[in-house]
């Protein structure tokens, strides 16, 4: 898959990561094949061993440890889980934002909600306005910027708030929303609590 990625070494790194996070937020099973989990340049061969090696490199331990912590919140939210054979526990709240490249959506299992946004630009957003359904509060759950996920060659990226109040500005059809700093090329899941 980082083969298959665009842009220069950094930035292959930055994009699967988003991606991995969109797989993770999207209702579906989940399926990683061999090596993907910590970004091997080649396809797998059954002939040969896996290039473990590449873990002596930062961006190579950041993919592994970013993978284990998607697994770790989705054993740990049935939002991201108990509902996804359907749309029932689905909601899009950023869909058409083709400018900026952004898309974000709730689950939710009937007892919690997470919100999954994706920037899939190079731009780095210090306000950027996510539609919610009702009035309550964001706390970060994860992002893909962590200096934990990241190597060097990827660069620094603004850090997301913690905790997010919504505001009773309507965006999208709904009637609230909610001003996040997005990190460039980055997945955040949030819990939504109201």
């Amino acid at each position: 898959m980082i083969g298959k990625m665009f842009g220069e070494y950094g930035a292959k790194f930055a994009s699967l990561k988003t991606l991995y996070g969109w797989l993770y937020g999207q209702p579906g099973k989940k399926l990683l094949f061999m090596g993907q989990e910590f970004a091997q340049f080649i396809e797998w061969d059954y002939r040969k061993e896996l290039d473990w090696f590449l873990l002596a490199y930062g961006a190579h331990a950041g993919m592994r440890e970013w993978v284990r912590a998607l697994n770790g919140l989705y054993r740990e939210h049935g939002a991201l889980y108990a509902r996804d054979d359907g749309w029932d526990g689905f909601q899009w709240l950023n869909v058409d934002d083709v400018k900026n490249n952004v898309f974000a959506f709730m689950r939710s299992d009937g007892r919690e909600r997470v919100v999954c946004v994706y920037n899939f630009s190079a731009d780095d957003f210090s306000e950027y306005c996510v539609a919610l359904p009702e009035k309550g509060r964001l706390t970060l759950l994860l992002s893909s910027g962590e200096r934990r996920f990241c190597g060097e060659e990827e660069g620094a990226s603004p850090v997301p708030k913690k905790s997010v109040r919504t505001r009773n500005k309507g965006l999208n059809g709904l009637p609230c929303s909610g001003a996040l700093v997005l990190p460039k090329n980055a997945a955040l899941f949030y819990g939504y609590f109201v």
